[in-house]
């Protein structure tokens, strides 16, 4: 199963803004790349 990168970016990236408006930190790592 091959995931789409940039689309799993902005999945990242949608769940980093959700948990910032919240003032907890990421929920997962950031991808490093």
């Amino acid at each position: 199963m091959k995931q789409d990168g940039k689309g799993m970016k902005e999945i990242h990236e949608k769940i980093v803004d959700k948990y910032s408006s919240y003032g907890e930190g990421t929920p997962t790592p950031v991808p490093s790349n």
